[in-house]
């Protein structure tokens, strides 16, 4: 019997403790609709693949709560079923500032 009281003590803390979707309630009152429109990264581009051979990309990312606002740029080259793949990062005044990325790729 003193088990029982025990668990449901624990059940009966531990539902007091959380709010819907796992967020502590102290969070869940502060939470703000308007905050997660500002968490929301867009990013828009375009790709121009020439004579199936080389591809060329330009892109703009802008993120306003991390106040990453940037143009992106990227080159591929494409042989048969295997790409590689160079994107350039502009940014500045960030940690990811002047960065490129590169990636292989083989098509099955």
């Amino acid at each position: 019997m003193e088990n029982e009281i025990e668990l449901y003590e624990w059940l009966e803390n531990s539902a007091d403790l959380y709010a819907p979707g796992g967020m502590a309630r102290e969070r869940y009152d502060e939470y703000d609709e308007d905050d997660e429109f500002k968490q929301i990264d867009f990013k828009i581009g375009t790709e121009y693949i020439y004579n199936n051979f080389m591809a060329l990309r330009a892109g703009y990312s802008y993120d306003d709560d991390g106040d990453l606002k940037s143009p992106t740029f990227g080159v591929g080259i494409i042989y048969d079923r295997l790409s590689v793949d160079v994107a350039y990062y502009a940014v500045t005044d960030n940690p990811m500032q002047d960065s490129m990325r590169f990636s292989f790729a083989y098509n099955f």
